[in-house]
């Protein structure tokens, strides 16, 4: 029975510590799962489904254009001469022709060849839909940057509220420290009170930095569509063995790539609409009089039926200006290509030369740490011994709070950085 509750006991806590665990991953947020999920979340999404539905009624229209044509005509006319015979024929009644035409006939056709234009007007609407499709990507884009300085905005809060409470933590040490020695006549109250202004001072910046994360909150849950709060962990960005010579992925030379598909797609439809067509075609109904027999003048059924051709011999070079059309079009869509990259090329050096300083100023700034740490530490020795004021040590812990906080922002902007630089490249 011992035995039993002990397992019950042990099964319990390690359901609960498991449970914890789980929950601690699930609450751990990386940057790129805000990636997916505003890509996800993106109203221009809507746009996919509508652009899909489109080119596939298109397609249905070209392969309805292809089926068989029935068409129902009728008509009835009335003129004021018919054909008359100048002569007689003798023994033969030279019938006279009435002056009342009507005729009811079904017509039918159908395109047997049609010298590949359907194919070509397909091909034409699904890189038209593929194009339409990485426009959306290219679209949604920017949004990485705005994801990108909501995330790193809350790291920083965070990272400074941490210095912010170590600071806390140091003051109401020191506030102990010297509410002993007033107690034993050795410190003065003000000394006590000056202290706790500036340990209040702290716990202000403190709600501050709380505000300014709430409110990156909800920018990252307006762009994503989740519920994110401060109980979800942040997890830095990857970034080892960054580099600045990387290749550009942007979406945008896809997109140039699909609009010269595009393009070029155009060249088969010049082609075919160049090639023979042929087609069949049957007309049956009835006719007074009769349409095909001159001497018949009653109501009759009739029947035509045959094969047509069509084969345009000269265009006039129409094909050839619409492929040098094509050409022009083409040029232009290289030449966006190329202010593109410029544009990417000329923002990359400023990146170098900023990250290059910051390199530098996290080297300053942990030597400025150090010392400044060294010397509070002094400091603290002499206020707890009366040598100085508390003034002396407040102006001291200002300095190095600053230093720490200048530090932890240099080491978040230069992983910032190195973030945005591969977000201006694609990768």
């Amino acid at each position: 029975m011992v035995k039993k509750v002990i397992f019950i006991i042990a099964f319990l806590i390690i359901s609960l510590y498991t449970n914890t665990i789980f929950t601690q991953l699930d609450n751990s947020i990386q940057l790129s799962d805000c990636y997916n999920w505003a890509m996800e979340k993106h109203p221009i999404n809507n746009k996919k489904a509508i652009l899909d539905l489109q080119t596939q009624l298109k397609l249905e229209q070209i392969d309805i254009s292809k089926l068989p044509k029935l068409e129902l005509n009728a008509s009835a006319s009335f003129q004021s001469e018919a054909v008359q015979f100048p002569f007689e024929i003798p023994g033969t009644e030279v019938p006279t022709l009435p002056l009342f035409r009507t005729q009811a006939t079904v017509d039918g056709s159908y395109l047997l060849y049609d010298g590949g234009v359907s194919q070509a007007r397909k091909g034409i609407e699904q890189s038209v839909l593929n194009t339409s499709q990485q426009s959306i990507t290219v679209a949604k884009y920017p949004i990485h940057n705005q994801i990108n300085q909501a995330f790193f905005g809350i790291l920083l809060a965070k990272a400074q509220i941490r210095i912010l409470e170590q600071i806390d933590t140091n003051l109401q040490n020191r506030i102990k420290t010297l509410q002993v020695a007033r107690d034993n006549g050795v410190a003065l109250q003000i000394s006590i009170d000056q202290l706790e202004v500036r340990r209040l001072e702290v716990i202000q910046q403190t709600e501050q930095l709380k505000g300014k994360i709430g409110e990156a909150f909800s920018i990252l849950n307006t762009l994503t569509g989740q519920s994110l709060s401060v109980n979800n962990q942040l997890e830095y960005p990857q970034n080892d063995g960054f580099q600045f010579d990387q290749n550009i992925q942007r979406p945008e030379l896809e997109l140039f790539q699909l609009q010269k598909i595009q393009i070029t797609s155009q060249e088969s439809l010049i082609e075919a609409s160049r090639k023979p067509k042929v087609n069949l075609f049957l007309q049956a109904g009835l006719g007074y009089p009769h349409p095909l027999n001159f001497f018949d003048d009653s109501l009759n059924p009739f029947a035509i039926g045959g094969v047509g051709f069509k084969w345009n011999i000269t265009d006039w070079k129409k094909s050839s200006v619409d492929r040098q059309m094509l050409s022009v079009q083409s040029q232009l869509v290289d030449n966006q290509k190329e202010v593109f990259l410029d544009q990417i090329e000329n923002l990359k050096s400023p990146y170098q030369n900023r990250y290059q300083t910051l390199q530098e100023l996290i080297n300053q700034g942990n030597n400025i740490v150090n010392l400044q740490q060294g010397i509070l530490q002094t400091y603290a020795t002499q206020l707890d011994e009366g040598i100085i004021t508390s003034t002396d040590y407040i102006e001291q812990l200002n300095k190095t709070t600053q230093a720490q906080l200048n530090l932890e922002l240099y080491r978040l902007q230069i992983e910032q950085l190195k973030v945005e630089y591969k977000t201006l490249l694609g990768n």
